[in-house]
């Protein structure tokens, strides 16, 4: 299975020698956890694997005008220390009994020291191609590292700890644009990758102002279910980066622009998934039990959710766009502080959208309709004309 397709031992598929590399580096980096080729080591039989340190993560990197551009702003700064080397570079293999050894410098950075899994490629005679493939378990220990993924957004869980962001395949990056942009603020920390990118790291000007933002991501499980791999590409955004010592008050302003616009988006999504769930739910049960009361017959979250949240976050994107570099949008007009009604007004399209075919019967129209008001929410009341 790992050689890329529905192969098995007695027909394995060779793959050329290219194209295997990129597996072994996939499966160092996104390998799942769990059962694995056993491995024995001075006595010592284990067939489980941890998780690579990449599974189940998206990791974002700064996209220049040309490719010498970002292969120049993706290399971390490896510090002043001594030279490291790689686990490959090594002069001895290490010990899989032990724990990994510390690396510092650029390979400490890039936490080479943190893949799981062990790969071992087997050639064809000419080494043009690889035929078959072992993955199992490279080490039992785990070194807890200071060094956070300098790619990767961090968060603060309830209970104290650091984890990298998870990667959702639903969730389009604009959602994640503001967290990008703030220098850890909220328990959030951004991409280290990115304090490299500002002013003060002497980045020019005219490049700076050019600077995209690309993100790869791979919506996995702890294990064996793998989702969906994904790549997005922002407008230039970078150039509105924070950093600790500059203080920009334009860049503030629209920092907080961009802000207050996800949150309006975020938080009319979340009204408009209650709104289309409890719709759906409340047209579809019996409108009174015997009683009097009101009863709700177990119908699911129905088909409205999916396809009204689908309709409300394509639309919202371009929307959001808009705003951010402050052009004219429905419900939006240019100089605003805040997103206005922007928002209210895509969630009102979406829901009519989907709810509107089941509306021929009174009752159901007479739900629809209470639970729409639900997304006037923060209205406001200026906008009414837009509106209509």
């Amino acid at each position: 299975m790992w050689l890329g397709g529905h192969h098995h031992d007695l027909d394995p598929h060779p793959l050329d020698s290219a194209e295997a590399v990129w597996h072994l580096l996939a499966t160092l980096g996104y390998g799942p956890s769990g059962m694995c080729t056993p491995r024995v080591v001075r006595g010592r039989s284990e067939r489980n694997v941890s998780a690579g340190p990449l599974r189940g993560t998206v990791s974002y990197h700064p996209l220049g005008r040309t490719l010498f551009e970002s292969l120049i702003l993706n290399i971390p700064y490896p510090g002043t220390g001594a030279a490291d080397l790689a686990f490959w570079e090594q002069p001895e293999l290490n010990d899989p009994l032990g724990l990994p050894e510390e690396s510092a410098g650029l390979a400490g950075i890039l936490r080479l020291d943190h893949f799981r899994h062990a790969v071992l490629l087997h050639p064809s005679p000419d080494g043009s191609h690889v035929v078959d493939a072992w993955v199992t378990w490279a080490w039992r220990e785990h070194n807890i590292s200071p060094e956070l993924d300098p790619y990767l957004i961090y968060q603060t869980r309830k209970e104290g700890s650091v984890r990298p962001r998870p990667a959702e395949a639903e969730r389009a990056i604009w959602r994640d644009l503001d967290a990008l942009l703030h220098y850890g603020e909220d328990g959030n920390y951004r991409p280290t990758i990115l304090d490299n990118c500002t002013p003060l790291a002497q980045v020019p000007q005219e490049v700076l102002d050019s600077l995209r933002l690309r993100a790869f991501g791979f919506d996995q499980d702890g294990q064996a279910r793998d989702k969906q791999w994904f790549t997005a590409t922002t407008p230039a955004v970078l150039r509105w980066l924070a950093d600790r010592e500059t203080d920009d008050n334009e860049n503030a302003r629209i920092v907080r622009r961009i802000t207050l616009a996800r949150k309006a988006a975020e938080a009319l999504g979340r009204r408009l998934e209650k709104a289309c769930k409890e719709a759906w739910k409340e047209s579809n049960s019996p409108s009174s039990t015997s009683s009097g009361t009101n009863a709700k017959t177990k119908t699911g979250v129905g088909p409205w959710v999916q396809h009204g949240m689908s309709r409300y976050w394509a639309k919202a994107e371009p929307v959001f766009w808009n705003i951010v570099y402050d052009r004219p949008a429905q419900g939006y007009t240019p100089g605003m502080a805040g997103p206005g009604n922007a928002f209210n007004l895509v969630a009102l399209a979406a829901y009519d959208e989907v709810t509107g075919p089941y509306c021929e019967r009174p009752r159901v129209a007479k739900v629809v309709e209470r639970h729409r008001s639900t997304l006037f929410s923060n209205w406001t009341p200026k906008q009414d004309k837009e509106a209509a």
